[in-house]
């Protein structure tokens, strides 16, 4: 559930906060953030170029090597990849970046516990580098391991209480771990941090439909259908898909499912409310 409900971070928001060791020339800066603008979108062939251009005036420019490497995963080229990324460790083990690179990598590969441990190096350079914070909750929440995520995206909200990925981990994993009334509290102090934001507002509607206030809980998703981007809007669908089944609307809880399969085709509420309807045809 929770990968369909979040949107991580841009591989290139690995690069906020760090430093490299001065000096370094001010044409270098200028190349490399040239690289990470391209690479947020999408534009390899140039943020290759303007990487290679940052090394070129500084050889030990740690963040270019990283944007390097990022390129590389981003084409497939996981061993080039790695390559990159690893040089950058070498040149400086205090930033957390080229870990997190390396994380990245180990799961594109499918080496999720080479990667959880990755980001986790990342943390112990710097506990409060958010994107590895939310990709180790992840990874916990993804094996199961819900009290471990939810950690990760408590201490991610003390310390980058703005970053609205950590309020969705962390609310995700006390609906998992069924702490309803822990939810309550959470979200009240999310919407306070964040605003009434409309992908707190889903959470907002599950929570009223797990204390049966379901006609409430049905009226906010409707409108979060419209509001929400995807994959957001595909979670509206389906819990929307369940609040009409349990109203005993199956038509309008079919076509709702199959909305949100639309977005998301292995959206798993989805999926179970027209394996359900399936069932007592």
């Amino acid at each position: 559930m929770l990968r369909s409900y979040w949107v991580v971070l841009s591989l290139t928001c690995i690069l906020q906060g760090c430093a490299s060791r001065p000096p370094v020339p001010p044409k270098a800066i200028e190349m490399n953030t040239l690289s990470t603008r391209s690479l947020a979108s999408g534009d390899l062939v140039r943020a290759q170029a303007q990487a290679e251009l940052a090394i070129e005036y500084s050889p030990r420019f740690t963040e270019a090597w990283v944007n390097l490497g990022l390129v590389e995963l981003e084409r497939g080229n996981f061993r080039r990849a790695r390559r990159h990324l690893e040089h950058a460790q070498a040149l400086n083990e205090d930033l957390p970046a080229p870990h997190h690179g390396l994380g990245l990598v180990s799961e594109r590969e499918h080496d999720f516990k080479d990667a959880l441990s990755h980001y986790e190096d990342a943390l112990k350079v710097d506990p409060g580098f958010a994107p590895a914070r939310i990709n180790a909750g992840r990874l916990h929440f993804r094996a199961g391991h819900y009290e471990g995520a939810k950690l990760h995206f408590h201490k991610l909200v003390e310390v980058a209480p703005n970053t609205l990925e950590g309020w969705l981990g962390l609310l995700e994993c006390l609906f998992k771990l069924d702490r309803i009334d822990d939810v309550t509290g959470w979200l009240d102090l999310a919407e306070r941090q964040t605003g009434p934001r409309p992908e707190l507002l889903l959470y907002r509607a599950r929570l009223l439909f797990s204390r049966g206030e379901t006609l409430s809980a049905r009226n906010l998703l409707l409108t979060l259908t419209i509001a929400l981007e995807r994959p957001y809007q595909s979670a509206a669908w389906a819990w929307l898909a369940a609040v009409e089944l349990s109203l005993g609307n199956r038509y309008a809880a079919e076509r709702a499912a199959i909305s949100a399969r639309g977005i998301e085709p292995d959206e798993a509420i989805g999926t179970y409310v027209l394996r359900m309807l399936e069932k007592t045809r």
